[in-house]
This record gives structure tokens, C-alpha cells and sequence, in this order.
């Protein structure tokens, strides 16, 4: 679609480029119809030199693709690929567009130069000057709406993803370094050992471990009270960790209090079998609410069962958390509980942020004592959970370059039809500068009619920019408001933009010599 729009643009700049110089034009066709030239003759000529300028710049517009495309490609992190399997599509589509770009931006001229009577045009009166520039302005107006749209879409997604980089997630993901899973798993038993000889280094703060971190696994299963019945139950997300994994994340506690060492129930109560069936709980707000308690407080206490079915465990509550979140922000908070049992998956620590490095490299010394086979990875969590939201980031960017591409080209046809307009009138700002007009008034006499077309412009792209604009965030459960300095914003810069473009050849025009603007051509 937004491609769709660029080309709109360029039709539209060309078209309006040959409707302001068909004066230049008129007495040709004056001419030729005379000589006896036929209506549709000129209509072909008119149609060949456009369509013959499109496909001039479509082999530009392939080289330059051909050339750009690998590095877009490399920025998309995926491999540079042409499918020819299907060479007969591919050279028609090319083929097609630059016909059909020619052929839209030369239509209308090619129908209005040509329709010229040779009488008026030899009489020097051969067109209506209002309709051309009712056609202008509209040609203006439209590019206008168009850019102003797409400028106010790259500030809505950029906002939108400045919010999700710096949304306080509820708790603590800074130093905080994600050993891989193959070492978790590979420790076993000698969890404990590895734990006790890393922190030895005073720069490491704290280990845990757990099944999930924020952004990094997870799983879950059907809950229900102790007294309900499956029908009665719903999905609550888990992350089994061990009695330091809520100071670890920094996680903060409204009510009850964390795992402990010195309480049995944390450590699991097993059966006879050695299978453990009773073990503590910590639920988010959001798990408290769905289990229908009216606050934290009341919850605590409470016994929930994981899978009323089979009965896996029974949890009992002994703390609340604040909601914070564990997802993606993309998603919803959703119930949580945290399970007082070590799940050996994820190795999380806490780091003190002076030598880093150094500290990285104690780790992987101490990783290699206790597996000397293992390649030691490792990454940080809050650049994990930034990972996140890349296609924000490639669609701000993307967004970006588009829109200033938009404004550019834009620009171009407006700087175009403002070096015309000023050349139709250099006699009678000559003849205003001899009757004692000063420079200002001048230039400000002629933007402001640009300016007007801007403002129209500004009034029809605003709302489509908002519409579409709440319609991409309704997909947030987390997102920005669109407020007033976003619109406020993207006025002042297009204002600026058309400003400097129209007043640039005014100016030039104003310090023309009168002498010189009044002898003419």
C-alpha cells in the first residue's frame, strides 16, 4: 500500500509538472493541428513521451534496486534471494509497471494538451487558467495528505515503540545474565557447587534457576481451588524457581512474604513415594483475581490444586506479587504462579555492573570446571526481552525512510510548480518592487497560498493517520495514547518543509533586478 502511495506521488508530481508548463507546449500543438495533426495523434505522442520517461526510470530504479536489495536483505537478517523460477511473471510485472505508471502519469496531460483549439491558442487564450489550477492545487493537496499521513504513522509507531523500550516491567532485568540451557541441565546434582563456587566472585550478587524468566520459557496448567471442581478451573502460567528466584528478579511483594530455607512446606513435602505433593505458592494480582479473592491479603492462606484431575500438587499461598510482565508486551499480564521447586533449566545471575567483562570471563572459567565440553553461551535478559519487539523496530524504520522518501519527492513537485509560478511572475513582482513593495511582503503574499494547501492537506491526512494509527495499537494491550504533540509535531515539520521549499524560489525571485523582471524573456 505504501509503495502504491510513493508511485501516486510521482505520477502525480509529473502530472502536475506537464499541466504548469503546457503554455510552454500550446503553441506546438497550436501548430500541428493546423498542419493538419489528428487529436489522437497528439494524445499517442503525449502517452509515448511519458511512458518512454517511465521506463527510462525504471532500468535507473532496477539498478539501483539490484544494488540495494542485498544490504536490505542482510538488514532483514535473511539471505539474499531472487526466485527466476517464474521468469515470464517477473518480466511482464516489471514491463507492467512501467507501463502502467506511464500511462497514469500521462493520461491527463496527454488529454488536456491535446485538446487545445489552435484558434484560441494562436489568439493566446487558449485555456482556462482557473481549471489548471484548481487541478494543481488538488494534485498538491493530495501528495500533501498522503506525506502528512505517513509522517504522522512513523511518529505513532516510533512513540509506540519508545514506550514498549522503556515501559517499567515491574521488576529488575538489568546485569542480569542467562546462562543456556544445555549447562543447567548438564549440572545435575553439582547445581549446588557451581552455584557456591560462582558466588565466591564478590561481583556476582545471586544465582537462581528456574523453568521460565521473563521473555524466556514458560508453561502451564489447569488450577482450581482445593474444593473446586475442573469446570471451575482455568489456566494459570507457571515459573518453578528456586527460594531466591523473587529477590533475584527483584519481583515486588504486596502481601505474605517470599520462600524461605527454614519453612518445610517451601522446600516440598513429598509422599511416600518421594514425589513432592504439597509445596508453597506466590500468585501475581491477576491470579488472585481470577480465583475470585478480593484481595491479596485474603488470598494468602489459600490451597490451590494443579490439575483438579489428576491432583499433581497442591500449592498453598504464601505471597502476593505485583503484577509485572513476564510476557512479551505484545500480550496481556496473565495469571502467574510461582512454584517454591528448582527446575534446573534457565541459570540466572545477578551481576555488579563494574567489570563485567571480567566477571563474564570467571563464569566461564567456573563453567568449564564443572563441563569442560560446553561452549559457553550466555546472554542478558533485558537485551532478550528488546528482541522482542524487532519488527517495531524494522517497522519504525522502514516507516521512517518512507516517509521522508514521501516528503522528498513531494517536496521536488512542489519546489517544481513554485519555480513556475514564480517565473509566470516575475513581470508583476517587478512591478510591485518599483511601486515600493518591500521583500517580505512579497514572499509572504505568495507562500501563504502554498501554505493554505498545506493546511487543507494537513486537515485530510490527519484523521486517515489517526484512524489507521489506533487500528495498528488496538493490537497492544500496553500502548500510547495518540496525544496533540504528535499532530503538533508533525504540522510544524511539514509547514517548515513546504515554508523553505516555496519561499526558497519566491526569495530568488524577489531579488530579481526590477529592470530585468520588466524587459522579459
Amino acid at each position: 500500500v505504501i509503495a502504491i502511495f510513493i508511485l501516486l506521488i510521482a505520477c502525480i508530481n509529473f502530472m502536475n509538472y506537464t499541466t504548469a508548463h503546457s503554455t510552454r507546449r500550446a503553441h506546438e500543438v497550436g501548430m500541428r493541428k493546423v498542419l493538419g495533426a489528428y487529436r489522437k495523434q497528439l494524445v499517442a505522442q503525449f502517452l509515448g513521451e511519458s511512458v518512454l520517461t517511465s521506463f527510462i526510470s525504471l532500468v535507473v530504479a532496477l539498478i539501483l534496486a539490484w544494488l540495494i536489495m542485498p544490504f536490505f536483505y542482510q538488514y532483514l537478517g535473511k539471505p539474499f534471494f531472487l526466485n527466476y523460477s517464474d521468469t515470464v511473471f517477473l518480466i511482464s510485472s516489471i514491463v507492467g509497471i512501467g507501463l502502467l505508471t506511464g500511462l497514469i502519469s500521462g493520461i491527463y496531460p496527454a488529454l488536456f494538451l491535446s485538446g487545445f483549439k489552435p484558434l484560441l491558442i494562436l489568439k493566446g487564450s487558449f485555456s482556462s487558467k482557473k481549471t489548471k489550477n484548481v487541478l494543481r492545487k488538488g494534485l498538491v493537496v493530495f501528495q500533501f495528505s498522503v506525506s502528512v499521513f505517513l509522517f504522522i504513522a512513523t511518529l505513532i509507531v516510533y512513540n509506540q515503540l519508545n514506550y514498549m523500550k522503556n515501559y517499567e516491567l515491574g521488576f529488575d532485568e538489568d546485569q542480569l545474565l542467562v546462562l543456556n540451557s544445555s549447562l543447567s541441565q548438564s549440572l545435575g546434582a553439582d547445581y549446588d557447587a557451581y552455584t557456591n563456587k560462582l558466588l565466591e566472585n564478590p561481583r556476582i550478587k545471586a544465582v537462581t534457576n528456574s523453568s521460565a524468566l521473563p521473555g524466556l520459557g514458560g508453561g502451564g496448567d489447569l488450577y482450581t481451588q482445593v474444593d473446586g471442581s475442573a469446570d471451575d478451573g482455568f489456566q494459570l502460567s507457571e515459573a518453578y524457581g528456586d527460594l531466591n528466584f523473587t529477590d533475584v528478579l527483584g519481583l515486588d511483594l504486596i502481601a505474605g512474604r517470599k520462600f524461605s530455607e527454614d519453612i518445610a512446606l517451601d522446600q516440598g513435602i513429598p509422599d511416600e513415594t518421594g514425589r513432592v505433593r504439597e509445596v508453597s505458592v506466590i500468585l501475581n494480582e491477576e491470579a488472585v483475581a481470577r480465583f475470585g479473592w478480593s484481595s491479596p491479603q485474603e488470598a494468602l492462606g489459600k490451597q490451590i490444586v494443579r490439575d483438579p484431575n489428576a491432583i499433581d500438587f497442591t500449592g498453598t499461598v504464601v505471597g502476593v506479587v505485583r503484577n509485572f510482565n513476564y510476557q512479551s508486551l505484545h500480550n496481556p499480564i496473565q495469571p502467574l504462579a510461582i512454584i517454591s521447586q528448582p527446575n534446573y533449566r534457565f541459570i540466572a545471575v545477578k551481576l555488579d555492573p563494574t567489570d563485567m567483562q571480567s566477571t563474564i570471563s570467571f563464569i566461564d572459567e567456573v563453567t568449564s570446571e564443572f563441563n569442560p565440553e560446553l561452549t559457553f553461551e550466555y546472554s542478558f535478559l533485558d537485551q532478550n526481552l528488546q528482541q522482542q519487539y524487532e519488527e517495531e523496530q524494522r517497522t519504525s524504520e522502514v516507516f521512517s525512510y518512507i516517509s521522508f522518501l514521501a516528503i522528498f519527492i513531494t517536496s521536488l513537485g512542489l519546489f517544481g510548480l513554485a519555480t513556475f509560478v514564480t517565473q509566470q511572475k516575475t513581470k508583476e513582482i517587478g512591478i510591485r518592487k518599483v511601486l515600493g513593495a518591500n521583500t517580505t511582503e512579497i514572499l509572504l503574499d505568495y507562500v501563504k497560498s502554498f501554505v493554505m494547501l498545506v493546511f487543507i492537506s494537513f486537515l485530510l491526512g490527519m484523521p486517515l493517520a489517526y484512524f489507521v494509527g489506533s487500528d495498528w495499537l488496538s493490537d497492544f494491550p500496553f500502548r500510547i495514547d495518540i496525544g496533540f504533540e504528535i499532530y503538533l509535531l508533525a504540522a510544524t515539520f511539514t509547514f517548515i518543509i513546504a515554508f523553505l521549499t516555496i519561499g526558497y524560489q519566491t526569495y530568488k525571485a524577489t531579488h530579481i533586478n526590477p529592470v530585468e523582471a520588466l524587459k522579459g524573456d
